[in-house]
């Protein structure tokens, strides 16, 4: 009886010890964190101001039968990026990953707009460049640049079919 127990108490301890043994995996497995999920992919936002959190500055929306700016981003999977729109369309590759967002590839086109739009657009653009980060809350997404600086967007809710 007493030999039956020691053997069982062996037989248990290999057991645990080979459960708990640090193994190597083979050199061809790989083993792959979970893919985050981009929680702006396919999401279109309202541009409402850009700056410091003490000196914000509106979005300028004007609109003309010629011209008309209403600024609003587009992250779009089918279209490859980012794109800011307004008088002029800016285009740009971006990574948003847990709170980090960074952009590459920035691009702009070239249209005769108001000094003004002009001026709001090349400062948005410094803006995309410079984004480091972003904050999603609900229907409000502030992505930051440039340290302490902010673009705050309000999504535009898409109607589903």
């Amino acid at each position: 009886m007493k030999t039956n127990l020691i053997l069982v108490i062996a037989i248990i301890s290999v057991f645990i010890s080979g459960c708990t043994a640090n193994t190597k995996l083979p050199e061809n497995v790989t083993i792959r964190d979970e893919p985050t999920v981009n929680p702006l992919k396919n999401t279109k936002w309202q541009v409402e101001s850009f700056g410091t959190a003490d000196n914000r500055q509106q979005v300028l929306r004007i609109q003309s039968p010629t011209q008309g700016t209403e600024p609003a981003v587009e992250f779009s999977e089918a279209k490859g990026g980012g794109r800011l729109g307004g008088c002029n369309q800016i285009s740009f590759d971006y990574t948003a990953s847990g709170s980090k967002f960074t952009t590459k590839n920035v691009a702009t086109t070239v249209m005769a707009c108001a000094k003004e739009v002009l001026i709001q657009e090349q400062e948005l653009m410094k803006a995309v460049e410079q984004a480091s980060e972003f904050r999603l809350n609900g229907d409000d997404l502030d992505i930051i640049y440039n340290g302490d600086k902010f673009i705050r967007l309000k999504r535009i809710k898409t109607e589903t079919k």
